[in-house]
């Protein structure tokens, strides 16, 4: 098992620095390494607040994704009903409205595998 690590900076609207560091897992099975690794910021989505995710993966071209989400206020995770499909390049993207404090990870459907979870921050009101 290895560690992948990330670093990912954007500004708020006071200017105080928001700093995401995501650890993804790479998981090796025989024959084939896969991993599946993702990073978040808060950004602007029709004028309203929101999140924006991207992932990107090795071995798991093709394979659906789907968001697991909890939202500051829930208890447990649930699922989203966004399906996305890793391109040929290992890559997706993902994006939600809502200014709440956001946790999320992505999971490969049909499989166990599994991304890292980011915690994006409160939107500045």
């Amino acid at each position: 098992m290895s560690l992948v690590l990330m670093e990912g900076m954007s500004w708020a609207r006071t200017y105080r620095r928001c700093v995401a560091i995501n650890l993804g897992v790479s998981v090796t099975s025989p024959g084939q390494s896969t991993s599946l690794v993702i990073a978040g910021v808060r950004t602007t989505i029709d004028r309203r607040s929101g999140v924006a995710v991207t992932g990107t993966s090795t071995g798991l071209n093709g394979a659906v994704v789907t968001p697991r989400i909890r939202v500051s206020g829930q208890v447990g995770y649930r699922n989203g009903s966004a399906r996305r499909l890793i391109d040929d390049q290992g890559e997706f993207a993902w994006q939600r409205r809502g200014g709440k404090k956001i946790y999320v990870y992505f999971r490969v459907l049909d499989s166990s595998e599994r991304s890292n979870r980011i915690i994006i921050p409160r939107g500045s009101r």
